[in-house]
């Protein structure tokens, strides 16, 4: 039997989530509906409904229908939405909502012409495509021109968040590789690539679902996991490119960043190097677990215990570190060998080297009269690859 209290506080906890829940969704109004063919009134399955609210303080929501052309969006109470509903073939249809409570809404799209004779239109791609497991996203359309680097920009997509460890969630679900043009970038390692590829050199980005069944994922093989696959502009490609970034400060504080990327349809290389000695670490804690287990895969239990303090070491206590100086290099090669075969691997350099500082002070007192008063200050430099 567990404890009165323990029970008391598992309750509490309960109901604490269901009146946060519940004050949640009385801030919401559904609008759901059926979206249909307007000539034979059949469903449209995998249509895009995007919700764009005219306040940009607020949050763009996404959503497509279901095999049955059904849809559910949720908005926010008295916000007002311009909702376009669009599909490939058909023609779009934006309407304007702006709901106190819940609200039923069936579009009818009109399909577009096969054909169109002595009339030139010139259009823009749709915001966002959905396939039956794939969503793709044309960075043009939510991007502000002010963006350095992709996480700028994947925190501009209605549904993908990256938390602080730079880990990219699409709809609450981690996404558990990240590609570049179908090939996985350092492993499918999401954060060295949404604090490294320039965010100017990306068309696209497409969310796969259950992506082992796209052909050049076929070796990975959990069908609940979700993939991030980033499309590069065309000029681009075959074309070197990256970006350069150096600083200085005072007490000779520097930084250095260097970040080269190729790619053509046989061959990618990625390069990032980074020099500093103002105590930021390239890469996380969390992602250097990553990158250990990725070394171990195939490989003996020895050879991982081997791996981690070189990784691991990248991360020390900054609680009393007064100096630090890092250096980290990767270099990741991928080359299409065949249309059936492709090959791929990373290399990866870092060090650190840094000087602590801790100060104790001791008093030693007998019958309440101090006896001795004891001051040491411990100096300790540790250099580590």
């Amino acid at each position: 039997m567990l404890p009165n209290v323990v029970i008391k506080a598992l309750f509490f906890f309960i109901f604490l989530l269901n009146h946060l829940s519940l004050i949640n969704a009385q801030d919401q109004s559904i609008l759901k509906g059926k979206i249909l063919n307007r000539l034979d009134q059949q469903p449209i399955a995998f249509a895009n409904i995007l919700a764009q609210p005219t306040d940009p303080t607020q949050k763009i929501i996404f959503a497509s229908s279901n095999e049955a052309g059904a849809y559910r969006i949720p908005l926010k109470k008295n916000v007002q939405y311009e909702v376009t509903i669009s599909h490939i073939g058909f023609i779009s249809q934006t309407t304007t909502f702006s709901l106190s409570k819940d609200s039923l809404y069936n579009p009818l799209l009109l399909p577009a012409a096969d054909t169109i004779q002595e009339v030139e239109i010139t259009a823009s791609p749709p915001a966002i495509i959905r396939k039956p497991d794939t969503i793709i996203f044309n960075i043009a359309a939510f991007a502000s021109g002010n963006e350095r680097k992709l996480k700028e920009l994947l925190l501009q997509l209605p549904g993908v968040e990256v938390d602080a460890n730079n880990a990219v969630y699409f709809n609450g679900q981690r996404i558990e590789k990240l590609l570049v043009e179908g090939r996985l970038f350092f492993g499918g390692n999401s954060e060295l690539a949404v604090k490294s590829v320039p965010a100017d050199a990306v068309e696209q980005v497409e969310i796969l679902e259950e992506f082992n069944n796209v052909s050049f994922l076929s070796g990975l093989a959990n069908q609940n996991d979700l993939a991030l696959n980033v499309k590069l502009k065309e000029d681009k490609k075959n074309f070197v490119f990256g970006s350069l970034q150096a600083g200085g400060g005072f007490k000779d504080r520097y930084q250095a960043k260097v970040d080269l990327f190729y790619y053509s349809p046989k061959l990618n290389i990625n390069s990032i190097n980074e020099l500093n000695n103002i105590d930021e670490r390239p890469i996380s804690s969390l992602q250097s677990l990553t990158f250990n287990k990725l070394l171990a895969q195939g490989r003996d239990e020895s050879l991982l215990r081997e791996s981690q303090p070189f990784l691991s070491s990248i991360i020390l206590d900054a609680e009393r570190r007064i100096a630090s100086q890092n250096r980290f290099s990767a270099l990741d090669l991928g080359y299409e060998l065949t249309d059936q075969l492709q090959g791929n691997g990373f290399i990866i350099y870092a060090s650190n080297k840094d000087r602590s500082l801790r100060r104790m002070s001791n008093q030693f007192f007998l019958n309440n009269d101090l006896l001795l008063n004891e001051n040491r200050t411990i100096r300790k430099e540790v250099e580590l690859p």
